[in-house]
């Protein structure tokens, strides 16, 4: 995100950037399973299904994205 990128959020500033936007379709999603506090849930246009913690935040999309520690994110890992 910019505001990580671009340090907006140590710093006051304003920065202009231009953006992308996607266009919305229709999206069939379905539970699989739960278990030890995580779900697993299949999307309809997705290989593999997405996992999600009890609390409903995604820490795993295939194809689109993955939760990082906040140590590893500082460490380029």
């Amino acid at each position: 995100m910019p505001i990580l990128r671009y340090g907006l959020h140590e710093q006051p500033g304003k920065l202009d950037l231009a953006m992308a936007f996607v266009v919305a379709v229709p999206q069939a999603y379905e539970l699989l399973a739960v278990a030890a506090g995580c779900a697993r849930v299949r999307y309809s246009w997705g290989r593999s299904p997405a996992t999600c913690w009890q609390t409903g935040l995604v820490v795993d999309y295939p194809t689109m994205s993955r939760r990082v520690s906040v140590q590893n994110s500082l460490s380029g890992g």
